[in-house]
This record gives C-alpha cells, sequence and structure tokens, in this order.
C-alpha cells in the first residue's frame, strides 16, 4: 500500500472550521472599507485621487473594487456551499479506508500506511457477528455404568455483516468443533448435518455434511468452513449432531456448553427430555463471561419430566462476546442435584 497522506472526515471539517471563519472576516472587512471610502466619504476618496493620480482613475478604482467585492462574494458563495455540504457529510457516507483513518488519528499513527492495512485486515474479521443462535438440545439416553447422556444438538447462527460497503471475510476461517466426553458401543457419536445456507429462500450454499450420517470414529470432530458475506448481507450456517456427555468426571461435575466465537445480539435454547426410560432430569443454567473468566447462575433449578412441553430459554438480552459459552449442569436421574444455584 502506498503511504499517502489521507485527508479524512475530521481533518477536512476541522480545516473549514478553522480556515472559513477568516474568509468571512476578510470579505467584511473589505466591504466595510468601500463603503467608508467609496459611500460615506466619496467626495473625500475622490478629492485624494484627483490630487495625486489622473482625472478619472477614482472612479476606475472604485469600479474596479467593486467587481472584485462582487466576484469575491460570488466565488465564496459557491465555495461556502461546498464546503458546507462536505462538513455535514456523515462519517459513514466516506470510503471504508477513510474511515478507518479517522480513527487512527495519533501522531505517532497519522501517514503510516503499514498500521493502516494491520487495522483494516483485523478490523474485517470483526464485521461477521451472530444476530441470531438457536440452540435445540435433546437427552435422548442415559447410561447409568457411564454416568453418561447421549445428547443430540442442533445449532444454527444467523451471522450478519455489520458493514453496509465492504465484504466480511474472515482472516482465518471459522472452525466447527464437535467433541464426545466417552466412547459407548464404538463411538463417539455422529454428524447428521453440516452447511452454511443463505437466509434468502434458505437454500443450501456449502453442504459438509448432508442428508448423511458421519459417524465419530474419535473424540474431537473439527471443520473449517467459508463465510464470506457481502456488505448488509446475512448467511445462516448449522451443524446437526449427538454425542455422549458425562455428567461428572473423576476431576469435577461436568456442564454441557453452548459457546459463541463472535458477538452475539440473541441466543435462544430450547431443551427437551426425551429420555428413553421415562426418568425425570433436573438442571441448572450458568452464563461464563471469558473476559472475567467467571461464571454465574441464570435462574433456578429446572425440572424436566419425560413428556411434558419443551423448556425454551429466549436470552434476547442477553448480549454474549466471543468465547462466552452457555453452561448447562445435568443430574444423574438418579442421583440428586448436582449443581445447585
Amino acid at each position: 500500500m502506498k503511504k499517502s497522506l489521507n485527508l479524512t472526515y475530521l481533518t477536512i471539517k476541522q480545516f473549514i472550521l478553522d480556515g472559513f471563519g477568516w474568509v468571512i472576516v476578510a470579505y467584511f472587512t473589505l466591504v466595510a472599507i468601500y463603503l467608508i471610502f467609496f459611500v460615506v466619504r466619496k467626495d473625500s476618496t475622490m478629492a485624494f485621487f484627483t490630487r495625486n493620480f489622473d482625472r478619472g482613475y477614482g472612479s476606475s478604482f472604485s469600479a474596479s473594487f467593486l467587481e472584485d467585492i462582487l466576484v469575491f462574494f460570488l466565488l465564496g458563495s459557491i465555495v461556502a456551499i461546498v464546503s458546507i455540504r462536505i462538513s455535514q457529510k456523515k462519517p459513514e457516507s466516506y470510503d471504508y479506508i477513510t474511515r478507518i483513518g479517522a480513527v487512527l488519528n495519533s501522531n505517532a499513527a497519522f501517514g503510516d500506511a503499514d498500521l493502516l492495512s494491520f487495522v483494516d485486515r483485523e478490523l474485517k474479521s470483526l464485521l461477521g457477528f451472530n444476530q441470531m443462535v438457536k440452540v435445540f438440545i435433546s437427552l435422548e439416553e442415559y447410561r447409568q455404568d457411564d454416568e453418561a447422556y447421549r445428547i443430540y444438538t442442533e445449532l444454527t447462527h444467523h451471522i450478519a455483516n455489520a458493514c453496509t460497503d465492504i465484504k466480511y471475510n474472515p482472516f482465518t476461517p471459522p472452525r466447527v468443533k464437535v467433541a464426545s466426553d466417552i466412547e459407548v458401543d464404538g463411538d463417539y457419536g455422529y454428524i447428521k448435518q453440516l452447511r452454511t445456507f443463505s437466509l434468502k429462500g434458505n437454500s443450501t450454499i456449502t453442504s459438509y455434511i448432508e442428508r448423511s450420517i458421519h459417524i465419530l470414529n474419535k473424540p474431537t470432530f473439527n471443520e473449517d468452513i467459508e463465510l464470506a458475506i457481502d456488505g448488509n448481507d446475512k448467511i445462516g450456517w448449522e451443524v446437526y449432531y449427538s454425542i455422549w456427555h458425562k455428567v461428572r468426571t473423576p476431576e469435577k461435575i461436568d456442564c454441557y456448553t453452548v459457546s459463541v466465537s463472535r458477538y452475539t445480539q440473541s441466543i435462544e435454547v430450547t431443551i427437551e427430555n426425551k429420555e428413553i426410560f421415562d426418568r425425570t432430569i433436573n438442571y441448572t443454567v450458568n452464563l461464563y463471561r471469558y473476559k472475567e473468566n467467571s461464571s454465574t447462575p441464570i435462574g433456578r433449578q429446572i425440572t424436566l419430566k419425560k413428556g411434558t412441553i419443551r423448556k425454551v430459554h429466549k436470552f434476547e438480552n442477553l448480549k454474549l462476546y466471543p468465547n462466552d459459552r452457555l453452561e448447562f449442569y445435568f443430574n444423574s436421574p438418579e442421583l440428586k442435584l448436582i449443581a445447585k444455584l
């Protein structure tokens, strides 16, 4: 990128405010001079020109002076109108690089094209945010010997581009990660579907796994997905999977987590008790904040009986940030509640 001087919205506006005032003062000073010497004291001024210059020079000078003032007024008015239009132009109306340059306004940053390029790249990776995340969790089976649930999950993201004129194309492709705690009956679970799709008609953009069962032969599954979103647009991605989740490990009481990798405006979680042995399940929900490294309870203990209506948690006013997560503590059906508020 070529190093150059970038006039931003802020510097242009400041230039107008600082310079245009002096132009107005100069103009009215000239008008005052003309009025004093060629209107109020016209006879004295003309007598001065007659004594010291050729006949008619005073009238010629007066007419020329007035003409210059009128031209100055005309050109000044045009410049003033253009300047006011520029000064009232909204920051978002300027091109993307100029808007970034307006932020990098310190003396140390001014004119550093490499810094501008770095901020440009990093900012573009933050433009995509979760407008909505929907999670469906079904507790399908509990294995008493393993103290583990088979949990089926459907995870859907609606990702919007925060910018109208720049494409969201993250520097590092987002990674979908599915992890199972243990192996049961020869596998760790399965992936049912993984795809990106358009929110205009819900048509598939890229299918990684669709309408087929991908058996997990190892504890973790990782897949990078492409998320390129045009300005002022949005797309979705979803993954459906089933894994085994241990209620507790020798080290600690364990939780089933739903985490986000970008800013999230709202999240909705639906939980269903589909446990095949018709047992009641109790659970609690915590919110983990990555920045504070703290986990706090949300609400009270929740009881789900077999066959009851699904429990829907709508966190419409809960804003999540990268690496924040919801933690679900499920108890073993035969045990007392293991995570209390």
